[in-house]
């Protein structure tokens, strides 16, 4: 009996069968202990303060302080993203043509980068590595999807179940659950599944660099382990990368025991602490204005106090009257304590209060300020260099699926030297390698890295073209000093035009213009016109002949001139005297 590719796919699909569901079971229970500390974070960032009674009686308080570990984690993904990173490909030799194709490559990662829209995926990595410990993205083909290029889609670190060695990722299982509904609508070749049987589903993905799959299982709420022959396939794709590339990547934050391990762990006792300890000092206020009365020998105590109101005193009773109950008094420790641990809470995330506008000084200049804040632009630095660590084997996988399942022709994002299009099999040719470099910003906000970036450029350290490369608003900072020169011409240019050409040949530039042409399409018509005006012969005139030596038309000039015909008349060729040296090679005034 022969067996076909077919049966081959079936046999090796019930392989995968049995070997995601041990994967499944046993990574679940490995990583528990991340999902505990996963699982808790997203209490305290939510605002779900329990407080626990010595009775063991837990009870969710109203938040009543900053939540710190919220606004913190927020304000380090909006820094981080303020410095956008330079993709920098690194040329074969230095040959030009070395040098063009490895901006190109740089061109087609920032065309994946931006066909994605991967830039709003930045802020959720950062809050991944800061909150959970780990990022993750996936690479796959967008052929079935109708895309040109390939597709880099962020996963939630709550659902990914990793195989690390080293720092290593090698391979990725992710196991999202779903209603039943859910499923039959996206998969109706599984059929319906009655709720006695099952009640949720459970959707794993696995990649790998032989194989990407992915399949279904049902089980029951609460449900910790699946059951042999519990998992069907529902897709797979065979990656056949080069060089075994892995269509996924990952960065982990460094911990002392290799687990994953967030910067806000920490901090959910201390949020809890200061938050009870408020509300009590709340509850003290209530009480002191608030306090209950107490009477002796009032005959109305039953009216309300007010304004109006007029206790009348018993004169039989001795030490007659009505006043509050005095609380008791407030421990003034209790300030210091908030203090204490708000300075903790601080310190173990690297997050300052000076970020937010205070400072212990009546008197602090801009850059002291600044300096008390290097803890956080340490923690943001770190997050950048693991960011860049990721985005380098995003592309790399980008690279490598556009060369392997998108090989036609494609639209850069930006044009290098001219060159609009690209073609993945010639102009990536197995070259996947990138460098992603965060640069002078890396750490620091905008204000700041711009700074930086201009005293390091004066003070002749830099080049303009590192400079350029360093701004974040840039698309094409290659391309701009082309821009540059074109402008500084232009101007040059009006000097002298505008003030030497005649009004006549002034007006009908402007007339030109007025018409909706430009100033370079104007001149270039003006041109012409000259040139034209310039070979049309005078009434009696001789018009040059053509291919008769200089010497023949010379002697039939000079023998027309004795028969008493008039000279020809060149026309005035339109010749600009060249502009003063400074005016051509310093850059003109800026505007405004």
């Amino acid at each position: 009996m022969t067996l076909t590719e077919r049966d081959l796919d079936d046999l090796r699909a019930r392989q995968f069968e049995s070997s995601v569901t041990g994967w499944r079971n046993s990574r679940v229970e490995s990583f528990a202990e991340w999902t505990a500390r996963m699982e808790t974070l997203d209490a305290i960032v939510r605002g779900d303060y329990t407080v626990v009674y010595p009775d063991e009686r837990a009870v969710l308080d109203t938040p009543y302080v900053q939540n710190t570990a919220q606004v913190a984690m927020l304000d380090m993904a909006k820094l981080a993203s303020e410095s956008a990173p330079s993709v920098r490909a690194e040329p074969d030799n230095d040959s030009d043509t070395a040098y063009h194709n490895s901006k190109v490559r740089e061109a087609i990662a920032d065309t994946h980068w931006s066909a994605n829209k991967v830039e709003l995926y930045v802020p959720y990595w950062v809050m991944d590595l800061a909150g959970c410990g780990a990022a993750f993205a996936v690479v796959i083909p967008g052929n079935e999807l109708g895309k040109d290029y390939p597709i880099i889609m962020r996963v939630d670190p709550r659902v990914c179940l990793p195989d690390v060695r080293n720092g290593i990722l090698q391979d990725l299982l992710i196991l999202n659950t779903m209603h039943l509904r859910e499923i039959a609508r996206l998969y109706p070749q599984l059929g319906e599944v009655k709720p006695n049987i099952a009640d949720q589903a459970e959707v794993l993905d696995y990649y790998s660099p032989d194989e990407v799959v992915r399949a279904v299982a049902f089980v029951k709420k609460g449900q910790r382990a699946l059951k042999s022959g519990a998992v069907e396939i529902v897709d797979r794709w065979v990656p056949n990368l080069p060089n075994r590339a892995l269509p996924a990547a990952f960065a982990q934050l460094p911990s002392f025991d290799g687990s994953f391990r967030g910067m806000f762990d920490q901090i959910g006792g201390q949020l809890i602490a200061k938050n009870r300890i408020v509300k009590l000092m709340l509850d003290y206020s209530d009480q002191v204005i608030h306090s209950p009365f107490e009477e002796q020998g009032v005959i109305n105590p039953e009216d309300p106090p007010g304004p109006l109101t007029i206790y009348h005193l018993d004169p039989n009773v001795q030490n007659a009257g009505m006043r509050r109950v005095q609380p008791a008094a407030s421990a003034p420790q209790i300030f210091a304590v908030l203090e204490f641990l708000d300075r903790e809470s601080r310190g173990g995330i690297g997050y300052p209060a000076s970020r937010q506008g205070e400072v212990s000084q009546s008197i602090a200049s801009a850059s002291f300020v600044a300096a008390t804040q290097g803890p956080l632009t340490s923690s943001v630095r770190d997050l950048q260099r693991l960011l860049a660590s990721m985005r380098e084997d995003i592309h790399r996988a980008s690279l490598a699926v556009d060369e392997t399942f998108h090989n036609t022709s494609k639209s850069l994002v930006r044009s290098v030297d001219k060159q609009r299009k690209y073609l993945p099999a010639k102009d990536i040719n197995g070259r996947y390698d990138v460098k992603v470099i965060y640069g002078a910003g890396a750490g620091l906000d905008r204000l700041n890295a711009d700074v930086r970036v201009l005293q390091h450029q004066g003070a002749g350290l830099i080049s303009r073209e590192t400079a350029r490369n360093q701004i974040d608003y840039l698309t094409d900072p290659a391309g701009e000093p082309d821009k540059i020169e074109r402008e500084a011409a232009a101007t040059a240019l009006l000097q002298k035009f505008l003030a030497e050409l005649p009004p006549e040949q002034l007006a009908d530039v402007y007339l030109a213009m007025a018409d909706g042409r430009s100033l370079a399409e104007a001149v270039k018509e003006f041109r012409e016109q000259q040139r034209a005006a310039a070979q049309v012969p005078q009434p009696g005139e001789v018009p040059p002949a053509e291919g008769v030596p200089p010497a023949e038309q010379a002697a039939m000039q000079q023998l027309a001139l004795q028969k008493g015909q008039v000279p020809q008349q060149q026309a005035p060729e339109l010749n600009f005297p060249m502009p003063p040296a400074e005016q051509i090679l310093v850059a003109p005034p800026r505007a405004g």
